[in-house]
């Protein structure tokens, strides 16, 4: 189905689809992460002056007098690292310092992969991330440590070395400690079904996977007893019958652009996949791709944010599939596959649903955002509330 895809392609098409491909990797990374921000803008998430606040003094809760607001400290990496950098003092640099970070992270990620996959898994894994929408949800959410939950979570799903794996897992939970349990039980599925290993190593990685999330909770439970902290409000108390009803209908309220969202173009990719799973009957692969796409779409119709969770819990095993397919399937074929998507990604949107609701629409929404204040006319907020009719039905 790739090959009648791409050969229906017009020869132009595919002839600069391949030519970007060809690039060699120092024009290839800086080309991709410029493209990334391009497509995606680059925004701040709306709390960002409650979180430089928390950043300013990490030894003592600022937020006594907001209850409801401190479950945000179980993102608790970012702050650490604005505090000890100095990056609070204000709010350009404090929004700096995550986007230095994504960018910084991606060409550090890239390197690894390249030492122990190749160049060609690099471009792969760089076309995907401009595809999917993980790379939307953390330039228009800076501020959060949803790039730091990014980072740690793609360095578990790519490492075998188990130091690296206990240590890039603790982080992760210090860095979101509720996505990063869903995340490292996604990982540790994965080490279990799919790794290249005997029993022994896959034991010892998921031994480390598990008690880095074990000591990522012990971290908070000892670090905010010794503050002083009284936490009194988590996540964990929005687990109502109230709160459920209210997340999960907005998560149904238009659920096919909710759908759309998980993966936006990269949806290509995941079709590839199952395709792959059921061509070769590769049940434990295909097993742990649902398993990993289940598991993130149930927690994300938990919350309200549901593009945000869902790509950030899923992207893990997403690269943990991009590389397994890369050794087990068709190279050609999957190449193929990846530069689809990146044409997709060239038309279809990149939106961000929250309660069901389409909340950006990347620089076309940076774009409006201007124009009104230019126009002194509303345009963002009709988006804000929108039911696309076509080509998603409400």
């Amino acid at each position: 189905m790739i090959e009648a895809i791409w050969n229906s392609l017009p020869a132009k098409v595919t002839r600069c689809l391949n030519w970007i491909h060809e690039l060699p990797l120092r024009i290839f990374i800086p080309s991709a992460l410029l493209f990334i921000i391009l497509k995606n803008g680059i925004w701040v998430i709306p709390n960002i002056e409650v979180l430089r606040s928390m950043a300013s003094d990490i030894t003592r809760n600022m937020l006594v007098n907001d209850v409801r607001g401190q479950y945000l400290y179980s993102s608790f990496f970012g702050l650490a690292l604005a505090w000890i950098t100095g990056a609070y003092r204000t709010t350009t640099a404090f929004a700096a310092m995550h986007f230095s970070a994504f960018i910084a992270g991606t060409i550090g990620l890239s390197i690894f992969i390249d030492r122990r996959h190749g160049q060609s898994v690099v471009k792969l894994f760089l076309i995907a991330l401009a595809c999917a929408p993980i790379s939307n949800v953390i330039l228009n959410w800076l501020g959060i440590s949803d790039v730091f939950t990014y980072l740690f979570g793609t360095i578990i799903a790519i490492s075998e070395s188990v130091p690296i794996l206990f240590l890039a897992t603790m982080f992760l939970g210090v860095s979101h400690m509720e996505q990063g349990i869903v995340i490292a039980v996604i990982v540790i599925t994965k080490i279990a079904l799919i790794d290249d290993a005997h029993s022994k190593s896959r034991l010892l990685r998921i031994l480390a996977v598990a008690t880095g999330i074990v000591s990522a909770k012990i971290f908070f439970v000892a670090y905010f007893s010794a503050m002083n902290f009284n936490l009194t409000f988590s996540r964990a108390a929005f687990a109502t019958p109230a709160f459920a009803y209210l997340f999960l209908s907005g998560f149904l309220r238009n659920i096919s652009v909710t759908v759309y969202a998980f993966y936006s173009a990269a949806w290509v990719l995941v079709g590839f996949f199952i395709n792959f799973a059921l061509r070769s009957h590769n049940k434990r692969f295909l097993a742990f791709t649902i398993f990993a796409n289940i598991t993130a779409a149930a927690t994300s119709a938990m919350v309200y944010d549901s593009t945000r969770d869902f790509t950030l819990i899923v992207w893990p095993a997403f690269v943990a599939a991009l590389i397994y397919v890369d050794r087990k399937a068709d190279r050609e074929e999957l190449r193929k596959a990846t530069l689809l998507a990146f044409a997709a990604c060239l038309i279809l949107p990149k939106i961000i649903v929250w309660a069901g609701k389409m909340q950006s629409s990347a620089l076309f929404y940076d774009f409006l955002f201007v124009a009104e204040k230019i126009t002194r006319k509303s345009l963002i907020a009709p988006l804000d509330y929108i039911h696309i009719a076509w080509p998603f039905a409400y």
